[in-house]
């Protein structure tokens, strides 16, 4: 079963829940006693409160900080950086001005009043169905609940083998900050929601069934049922929102459609035997050494994750779509120093163009806003983006002890240019893609300062990393010209040339690049032979930190090619930080076990990934944040990997099986399809005992490809 979640027991803690979604909409299944609770959030539903942000005039200090890193107290630097281009928030008590994602609030579904028994749930990933199947007072009932991909509209059917009651009703969190109205009939009621900053919301649902239904204080009672349809939907109005047709079995069989089309882009197997255990039995096994094809289930998980919440139109933040408190960890917002980049590391990979091109548009949304930001905050042309944002996309540094960075951008300009690189969509590229890169480069023409003539960062930090030189613990240290920054500038420069060269255009822009990445200051090897975080030998804070931004240029970039300096470099580097006991997340484990596959590392990629299911996924897989927080990130690492270990498409070339060596017995053979490359080129295969057995690449008529196989 490693395409179903299956457990034989109810759950009512949300993170051990079971997620669907689609659309702006998602849902987690849970159940407690005999009450089922299905969990509801809207994508776009977040407090308002701080939605016309700004940022503050300080560019004219900037001479200051760069004037005291010149002078090498890194102390200071750090401090009054923090305090002019950091803003609130972070390690300060108060003053942080992202807004939270928020729950609409949840469908109860209440049957008579003993608990139900011979409890059985499933989350069918192919069909992104939940099912719950139990027995109370000797009668037995069916749940089933979806949100349908093509509508946004979540329908659940619950049926009975006898006639039975049971109550459903709308609720909400009790929120002081959120004043509810309630109103009904008999076959439907809606809740809505306000926040003092003018938000407005709407659950509505409407209910069709065999027996009688009445509205009442607490909602719609159904009296004698066998057969109950439920369909409902979550609307920023007042106005509800349904399909004008509600008929159950033509929205099902629409969605299961639509959905398993998706889902169904990309298949892999391997050779061992298909597992009947229940999921949370099976993990408890892989811990104990068997089970190793529960990284396969991990793998579909993640991609069914991205299909739930990236059908929409906002990226999945840190907790995917799925959040049932008023005040999130880190507000679920966008972290945007790897955390919202991790979400889409494979779906260019593994065909899911269109899902990532939500975050494109996204990162494209942030311009206006990234403008100002630029301007303000550093005195620069072209645009720059924070370290966090929300879904107002509005660009303010809100974290004071760890926004002082200038390498977001730079970042998501590799996601607009890897959207080109796989679908080969020139339109978007010229249109969309390419003006914001400009833009971004643009920033880096003014910001980049000249030392001697060498082009330093500065201000510029190693995200969220910290040296002893720099005094005191306050956050990230600040530095001139960190490696990651260093990577992520050159890199921008480069693609900016590669588009330009694409396109046909700015011929004379191009050359001012060059020159630029010619004088910039280079990534540098300390003499223990790693390579230099921060451009110097300083003592590191913590040498087990759970960021490793220093190895970008590894994965997910491929700046660093075997046999290079930088790649041998960025190897020792990541052994020390293991050795100290990195990766001690869910998501940098996560991003260790993709270093680890882009190192041909096959084992080692294979124990961080068993480590990541292990140590920090709860029972129904999904990623974990010490000490029990739930960030989605780990989930789309993870599935990372797993395509890391299998394709790789970089180094000019496609590389098949290229860590096969290292991984268990039951991965020496399988079968794929679907995967893609570079270039728009689709890759399907099987291997046997290690080697290939046969392999088809669909590329464009006339495109060049060249394959690597195990061997030769």
């Amino acid at each position: 079963m490693n395409t179903i979640l299956h457990y034989s027991y109810p759950e009512r803690e949300y993170m051990s829940g079971l997620p669907f979604g689609g659309k702006s909409l998602a849902a987690m299944g849970l159940c407690e006693g005999n009450t089922h609770r299905i969990a509801l959030n809207h994508e776009a539903l977040w407090r308002g409160k701080h939605s016309d942000r700004t940022c503050r005039n300080v560019s004219h200090r900037l001479p200051l900080v760069r004037e005291l890193l010149l002078k090498r107290d890194f102390e200071s630097a750090k401090f009054l950086s923090n305090y002019y281009f950091g803003g609130g928030g972070g390690l300060m008590a108060h003053g942080k001005r992202i807004d939270a994602y928020q729950p609409a609030g949840d469908l109860i579904i209440s049957v008579s009043e003993s608990d139900f028994t011979s409890y059985e749930r499933s989350l069918d990933l192919e069909k992104a169905l939940f099912s719950a199947k139990y027995t109370q007072n000797n009668k037995k009932y069916s749940l089933s609940s979806f949100i349908d991909i093509n509508s946004g509209t979540l329908v659940s059917s619950l049926s009975c083998d006898t006639s039975s009651d049971c109550l459903l009703a709308l609720s909400r969190i009790p929120d002081r900050d959120c004043s509810l109205t309630y109103s009904g009939d008999d076959t439907s009621c809606s809740l809505t929601g306000r926040f003092p900053e003018g938000v407005v919301f709407t659950i509505y649902m409407k209910v069709i069934t065999d027996g009688t239904s009445k509205v009442t204080d607490k909602g719609v009672s159904i009296k004698d049922f066998t057969s109950l349809k439920i369909f409902l939907s979550v609307s920023l109005s007042e106005t509800p929102e349904l399909p004008p047709s509600l008929n159950y079995d033509r929205i099902y069989s629409s969605h299961v459609s639509s959905f398993s089309r998706m889902f169904n882009r990309v298949s892999l197997t391997l050779e061992g035997e298909e597992s009947k255990l229940d999921t949370d039995q099976r993990v408890r096994r892989f811990r104990e050494g068997g089970e190793s094809l529960v990284p396969l289930l991990y793998f579909n998980f993640g991609r069914y994750l991205l299909i739930c919440g990236s059908t929409g139109s906002l990226p999945l933040n840190l907790q995917g779509k799925w959040n049932d408190e008023l005040r999130p960890p880190w507000e679920a917002d966008y972290h945007n120093n790897i955390n919202l980049q991790m979400n889409y590391w494979f779906a260019e990979e593994l065909g899911y163009s269109d899902c990532h091109r939500v975050l494109c548009d996204f990162i494209l949304s942030m311009e206006e806003s990234g403008r100002d930001a630029a301007r303000k905050l550093y005195g620069c042309r072209g645009i720059y983006i924070s370290q966090t944002t929300d879904a107002s996309a509005k660009i303010t540094p809100e974290s004071f002890g760890y926004a002082v960075w200038v390498g977001a951008a730079p970042w998501f300009c590799a996601h607009l240019m890897k959207h080109y690189d796989y679908s080969l969509d020139k339109d978007y590229l010229r249109d969309k893609s390419y003006p914001f890169m400009k833009g971004c480069a643009k920033f880096f023409e003014d910001y980049l300062y000249d030392v001697n003539g060498t082009l330093e960062i500065m201000p510029s930090q190693s995200p969220e990393n910290s040296f002893k030189e720099c005094g005191p613990p306050l956050g990230v240290s600040i530095c001139v010209s960190s490696a990651m920054d260093c990577q992520l500038v050159a890199e921008l420069l480069a693609l900016c040339i590669r588009a330009a060269g694409i396109l046909g255009v700015d011929g004379d822009k191009v050359e001012l690049w060059k020159d630029i990445l010619s004088r910039l200051s280079k990534v540098k090897i300390g003499s223990d032979g790693r390579i230099l975080e921060w451009g110097e030998e300083f003592t590191e804070s913590e040498p087990g930190h759970r960021h490793v931004s220093h190895l970008y240029g590894l994965y997910p970039s491929n700046l660093f090619a075997p046999g290079d300096d930088l790649y041998n470099a960025a190897e020792r580097s990541l052994d020390e930080r293991m050795r100290h006991g990195g990766g001690h997340t869910g998501w940098s484990r996560a991003w260790t076990s993709c270093l680890m596959a882009r190192l041909n590392r096959g084992a080692d990629a294979y124990e961080h990934l068993r480590a990541l299911i292990c140590d920090f996924a709860t029972t129904s897989l999904l990623d974990l944040h010490p000490p029990r927080i739930f960030q989605i990130d780990g989930n789309m690492g993870g599935a990372a990997a797993v395509r890391e270990l299998l394709v790789r498409s970089c180094y000019g070339k496609i590389e098949l099986l290229p860590a096969i060596e290292g991984l268990p017995n039951e991965w020496q053979s399988g079968k794929l399809e679907g995967f893609r490359a570079e270039g728009n080129v689709e890759i399907s295969m099987e291997w046997k005992n290690g080697r290939m057995v046969w392999y088809d690449i669909k590329a464009p008529e006339g495109s060049s490809v060249i394959v690597s196989t195990p061997g030769g």
